[in-house]
This record gives structure tokens, C-alpha cells and sequence, in this order.
């Protein structure tokens, strides 16, 4: 939905990198707070009285993302930290999750799971979520990887959360017969 959402508004992809450093984090808040106020001549933290430009009005309205759409994915991070709170070494939680990312992302690529239901793990996950967070270099790996775009859905709408651990171990299945063993076991947690 962002890349459509991009086009349609700015008629390009527009790529967003995350600052590490709390100082260009910082600076970049700022940079975005004068530019806001230069723009729109009102506070980025006013959101009760926004008003859209005229020229954005009727692009926004055909926008793809709801608020239904954030508020469902950031069901996501409350699974992600409630799995996630045993981790004591960090650094060592992020390079196996990684190592289980690449994996995964290289099994969506292959052509028996173009059409199918893939669930990672809340550890590869996180992984796919911060890889989509640079969206052109997403878009040109995961092209040259699969021959398409591989899309990642927040939350499917018409699935319940059993039926997504049903599609999880499903795809585990697939994952022992392309990996020898459970994608679990990258971390060795469920």
C-alpha cells in the first residue's frame, strides 16, 4: 500500500531510511517540524485542526491505508513483545533472527510459495519489517530474488489469529522439507 500510496501522491517511491543517531534523529524532527510549519503554516502536532491542501484532498482521499490498517498492525507489536521478553542477549536474538530472515525471504521467492499463506516467526518478522523500512532497496531485492514484488499483508482481515498459527505451521512444514529442520530452531524458541 505505501508504494501505491507514494505513486499516487508523488508519482515516485518515496524511500525512507531510519537515522540510528538520537542527534540526526533529533535534527531530522526538527528539519520536519520548520518544513511543516513553512508548508502548511500550522503545528505537525496539532492533529485535531489539520487541514489538507487543496491539491492533496482528493489524492488522499483514495489513499489504501486506513486507520483500521495501522491500528490492526500494531497488534503485531504487542505479539512481538510479549514473545520477545525473555531475550537477554540482544545482539546475538538480532543476528539469528536475520540468519532466519534471509532464509525466509529466499523460501518466498521460490515458485511453490508464490500463492501461499507465509507467517514467520515474531523474530523474522521484525527483520521483514525493518527491510521494508528502505522500500526501493526492498522493492529491487526482493525483483531480483523472486521475479516480483513479495507484498507483506499486516494482518490479513479475514483470518483469525488460530487460523494464522495454522498457516505457520504449514509453513514451518515447508521450511523443514527446503531447511532440514524447523524455522524455530534458528532461535530456539516457538
Amino acid at each position: 500500500m505505501y508504494r501505491e500510496d507514494c505513486d499516487l501522491l508523488f508519482g515516485q517511491l518515496v524511500p525512507h531510511h531510519i537515522e540510528t543517531m538520537d542527534c540526526a534523529k533529533l535534527k531530522g524532527r526538527v528539519i520536519a517540524r520548520d518544513l511543516w510549519q513553512r508548508e502548511y503554516g500550522e503545528s505537525e502536532d496539532d492533529l485535531d485542526n489539520m487541514q489538507l491542501p487543496e491539491e492533496l484532498k482528493g489524492k488522499v482521499e483514495k489513499m489504501q491505508v486506513t486507520v483500521d490498517d495501522v491500528i490492526e498492525d500494531r497488534q503485531w507489536y504487542g505479539f512481538y513483545r510479549q514473545y520477545s521478553r525473555t531475550v537477554t542477549d540482544w545482539p546475538e536474538y538480532i543476528k539469528r533472527s536475520f540468519a532466519g530472515y534471509k532464509r525466509f525471504i529466499t523460501l518466498c521467492g521460490e515458485d511453490a510459495m508464490k500463492h501461499e499463506l507465509i507467517e514467520p516467526t515474531y523474530a523474522m518478522d521484525l527483520c521483514w519489517h525493518t527491510h521494508m523500512f528502505h522500500p526501493q532497496e526492498y522493492d529491487s531485492y526482493t525483483k531480483r530474488l523472486a521475479g516480483y514484488l513479495i507484498v507483506h499483508e499486516p494482518w490479513p482481515r479475514s483470518l483469525t489469529v488460530e487460523e494464522m498459527f495454522v498457516g505457520l505451521d504449514n509453513f514451518d512444514e515447508k521450511w523443514k522439507a527446503r531447511f532440514g529442520a524447523s524455522m524455530h530452531d534458528i532461535l530456539g524458541t516457538a
